[in-house]
């Protein structure tokens, strides 16, 4: 006596539906991964004043984490470097500063990778400058 798990019309359907599932599983196992186009990149920001200049804020922004420091001793301020995804779109430095006269100046600057990105400068006795990185381009 003869056993069938499967009645014949059933096993010579059943048995090339099974081997094509597994030739396309073992097919698209092997695609390539999408590689993430986001990446991460070392940012920092700076502000320099002329002598006699009041740096009264700093503003800096990542993403939508923003930081403020207000009336910043000295007429220079830099951050340390951190280190930014480009997933967060854009980096922004704003500064306000208080000049002596006309020939006073506030410049901003962001550095990424070591390498200035943005700057601005504001001349004059009421002062403000800013800036900012678009990782979105």
């Amino acid at each position: 006596m003869k056993r069938t798990f499967l009645p014949g019309k059933k096993m010579n359907f059943t048995l090339p539906l099974i081997a094509s599932i597994a030739i396309l599983s073992v097919f698209s196992s092997c695609k390539e991964r999408e590689e993430d186009p986001n990446e991460s990149l070392s940012v920092a920001f700076t502000v320099q004043a002329t002598p006699g200049v009041k740096i009264k804020s700093v503003v800096t922004q990542v993403g939508t984490v923003q930081s403020t420091k207000f009336n910043v001793p000295g007429t220079t301020w830099s951050s340390e470097p951190q280190i930014v995804n480009t997933s967060q779109g854009a980096v922004h430095l704003a500064s306000t500063a208080e000049g002596t006269g006309a020939d006073s100046r506030l410049i901003v600057r962001i550095f990424v990778n070591g390498e200035q990105k943005a700057v601005d400068t504001a001349n004059g006795i009421n002062l403000m400058a800013k800036t900012v990185v678009d990782f979105n381009k």
